[in-house]
């Protein structure tokens, strides 16, 4: 299955000050609103008084709910060299500062301390579900933002900028995966890629459980500005399946991933915490 792509990073709106503006690419948008979200004068991301939510899946109706979360946290970004495969994965602490307070998220942060170069974030988030993709710029570096309310792991206590739903209704069912991030890049570059469409078949050898899926990608043209970038990754899939849900026998359906340069009003800020 095509996973969504980029750090998953709303009331208050991130500030938008400057001349460069990142909502170029909207055809896809679903009539979505979109909140302002750009880099400032001096590169900075300012996020400001947003609301923060815990997230509840039923997996028995397939139905979302985002419950305000209220409380007090730290916050801070992080970097992790995503090359190395070793547990526990090391985090460093990538700049910038903030707080939730009374459940309301504040952040602000300007350059990173860590860069990458932009084919190595090419290839961890585009290059396996797209074909041709290019950056017209390889000198470009990057990075891409990461939050968390945990100082020593970032997976317990991340926080991410969603809008999951889904519905079941008789033998049918459909589900939206959205999620915004926030790239940074030291200078202007578009990326570009082919979409693709590809069969995704699944049989579990000991139940006979099928899953019959056609996978599509569509083309992107992202052009990013020097400082902060919006992306917006949206997943959606519709399905028919055999037997009662959730322990249907057999599903088969579509699943269509785009990337944009939005940052739409229904998604929100979620709070993971495990411990």
């Amino acid at each position: 299955m095509v996973a969504l792509l980029f750090s998953a990073c709303g009331d208050g709106g991130e500030e938008e000050n400057g001349d460069n503006n990142n909502n170029n690419n909207n055809s896809n948008n679903n009539n979505d609103n979109n909140d302002n979200s750009s880099n400032n004068e001096n590169n900075t991301l300012t996020i400001s008084g947003e609301q923060v939510y815990l997230l509840d899946w039923d997996e028995d109706t397939y139905v979302t709910t985002y419950t305000p979360f209220t409380g007090n946290r730290t916050v801070y970004s992080y970097y992790t060299d995503w090359t190395v495969n070793t547990y526990p994965r090391v985090y460093y602490n990538n700049g910038g500062g903030g707080s939730i307070t009374n459940g309301k998220l504040s952040f602000s942060i300007g350059k990173p301390i860590y860069l990458e170069d932009i084919d190595k974030l090419l290839d961890r988030n585009i290059r396996y579900a797209w074909t041709d993709v290019r950056a017209s710029d390889t000198s470009v570096k990057c990075s891409e933002l990461y939050l968390s309310t945990n100082a020593n792991n970032y997976y317990d206590g991340s926080l991410g900028k969603v809008d999951y739903n889904g519905s079941v209704s008789g033998n049918n069912c459909t589900g939206n995966e959205r999620e915004v991030g926030f790239i940074y890049v030291d200078k202007d570059v578009t990326i570009t890629g082919k979409g693709r469409t590809e069969p995704y078949n699944y049989t579990d050898p000991d139940t006979g459980y099928t899953e019959n899926w056609t996978e599509k990608t569509n083309d992107i043209n992202l052009s990013l500005k020097a400082g902060w970038n919006t992306v917006y990754s949206r997943e959606e899939s519709s399905g028919t399946f055999i037997g009662t849900w959730p322990d249907y026998t057999n599903i088969t359906g579509t699943e269509t991933v785009s990337i944009t340069l939005e940052n739409p009003a229904s998604t929100k800020w979620v709070l993971w915490e495990f411990n």
